[in-house]
């Protein structure tokens, strides 16, 4: 089974590589970032049951990216790169998530932030909880009406 975690991992390692000198935070991180740097957000946008034995969940994935010098034809080599990086799955394990769609906008104050949106989408097993003991031996007593 596949968890937020094992996902927010994957995106990192594969930022990391293409990127080895910006630095990745967390969602938590507002100030003081070493930059160039990638905050990153995930949040599950739906998780529905499937059927009795599976489910399918669909990740939205923000990766906003912080410049040192404030560059568009940066903004939009980074949005593509990152665009071509993902391609159409994400490794996360043993598995590989559809990426449904991708998208990015140019934000902050002047237009001088890039944020970029990566959906994903998967169908997983339900964890079973371990079966309950079967009964070996039943006693039953009755009390005798009077």
């Amino acid at each position: 089974m596949i968890n937020t975690v094992d996902i927010k991992k994957a995106v990192i390692a594969l930022l990391r590589n293409k990127y080895p000198e910006a630095k990745c935070y967390g969602a938590d991180v507002k100030e003081g970032l070493r930059k160039p740097a990638f905050n990153i957000q995930l949040i599950p946008s739906d998780i529905s049951g499937s059927n009795y034995s599976t489910f399918s969940s669909v990740y939205l994935c923000t990766i906003t990216y912080f410049q040192k010098k404030v560059s568009e034809v940066d903004m939009l080599s980074v949005a593509s790169e990152v665009h071509r990086l993902f391609g159409r799955k994400l490794q996360v394990k043993d598995r590989h998530l559809n990426v449904s769609s991708f998208r990015y906008d140019l934000t902050g104050e002047n237009g001088d932030l890039l944020q970029m949106s990566v959906e994903f989408e998967f169908l997983d097993a339900w964890e079973r909880a371990k079966e309950p003991e079967v009964a070996r031996r039943i006693s039953v007593e009755s009390e005798a009406e009077v």
